[in-house]
């Protein structure tokens, strides 16, 4: 009985939630988008049902039985700590205080994906000059209905939360004056659950403040300090859990590469021999496959397809970027994509299980995809206005 009623209250926060910020976004066509909000939270909820079927590490994570993590303890704060024990530290109170079902978890886990894609939906829709066609459908609401991103964010599981916090981290940054807080939570979120990618968020984050025509000089200087003194304060602790002596490209890679070893143990029939490709492959590994050719169960099949869809997307892109765009990009999106660039290098260079790596990129993917296709959207929208002028 509890577990329906946390759901139903749950549920309704979020229709509420989608409602007014539909309305705080829109003034002509916030009706449309409140439904598609909506359409979206019933797509993605369907597959935190699904989402158990996948033999994982969520049920030992809500379950409290995973083998790497040597705490049992009654005291919530015992697994306060980086990577796993700090998942163990949120699910404590649903876990061990409520006494919520895993399927109750998944649900709760995957609304809070939701809202991470909720976030991105409003960004990108703000963002278009006109909305454009892939395979034949709109990238507004379509783009956010790609199987593997939704897949991945309606579980119980780290990539749910990294998701969350690096889109909230990007959206708070469109509305930074009075998201300072929101932004900090992220962050931090992302550090206890990954913290080299909340590395790669912070880096992400400063270079697009320096190289900002639009931020005063004084405010740069207060932000890099800031940034400094935060990244200066957790060093030492990071380098002891990533068990590295520096946070360069090489020592994360490694990190990843045993992090995916660990992964792996398991599953078969998707190991790539990743270390002996050239470097483009291993970014076309990343980023496009498993494709047709890699096909041996139904995840990968599905995934075949939504890799293609990305390949095509980037050739179509390809010809409509410029690099004057760069300036004409909004700050938030400019952060996602490099902080989907520094992902890409880490760990496009030490995953070689194609099951890791589709879980992997799909926490920054959907940056690459929104910039191309809001690139070929400006292009469309710079001929329109030609043609019309033109016309006059």
């Amino acid at each position: 009985m509890l577990d329906l009623l946390v759901i139903v209250i749950l549920l309704s926060l979020v229709v509420m939630t989608n409602r007014r910020l539909a309305y705080a976004n829109e003034t002509i066509h916030a009706k449309w988008l409140e439904q598609n909000l909506n359409r979206l939270l019933a797509y993605h909820t369907a597959f935190s049902f699904l989402f158990p079927l996948l033999p994982g590490d969520a049920s030992g994570y809500w379950g409290f039985t995973l083998q790497q993590v040597t705490v049992h303890s009654n005291n919530m704060f015992d697994y306060f700590g980086l990577g796993t024990p700090f998942l163990l530290f949120l699910d404590f109170i649903p876990v061990k205080v409520m006494g919520l079902s895993f399927l109750t978890g998944n649900i709760m886990y995957g609304l809070l994906g939701f809202c991470g894609l909720r976030y991105l939906f409003l960004l990108y829709y703000k963002s278009l000059n006109l909305d454009i066609l892939v395979f034949g459908v709109r990238t507004v609401p379509f783009l956010f209905y790609l199987p593997n991103l939704n897949f991945w964010t309606a579980g119980v599981g780290k990539d749910t939360l990294c998701f969350f916090g690096i889109a909230c981290f990007v959206y708070g940054i469109q509305f930074y004056r009075r998201r300072i807080i929101s932004m900090a939570l992220a962050a931090a979120l992302v550090y206890f659950i990954r913290p080299h990618v909340a590395f790669m968020m912070g880096a992400s984050l400063a270079i697009c403040v320096v190289f900002s025509g639009r931020m005063k000089a004084i405010y740069k200087i207060l932000f890099l300090a800031l940034v400094a003194a935060g990244a200066a304060v957790v060093y030492k602790q990071v380098l002891g859990y990533l068990r590295i002596e520096d946070l360069s490209t090489k020592s994360l890679s490694g990190v990843a590469s045993d992090t995916a070893g660990l992964l792996e143990q398991g599953l078969t029939g998707s190991a790539v021999d990743i270390q002996s490709y050239p470097l483009p492959l291993k970014f076309f590994t990343y980023l496009f496959r498993p494709l047709f050719f890699d096909v041996h169960n139904v995840l990968t099949l599905v995934s075949s397809f939504e890799n293609l869809a990305y390949l095509v997307i980037l050739i179509k892109a390809l010809p409509n970027l410029r690099r004057r765009d760069i300036g004409a990009m909004p700050m938030w999106m400019r952060t996602g994509l490099l902080i989907f660039l520094f992902a890409m290098v880490v760990f496009s260079s030490s995953l070689g299980n194609l099951g890791i790596i589709m879980r992997m990129k799909n926490m920054t993917m959907i940056y690459l995809l929104m910039y191309c296709t809001w690139s070929i959207s400006r292009r469309k929208a710079e001929l329109a206005a030609r043609a019309t002028l033109t016309h006059n």
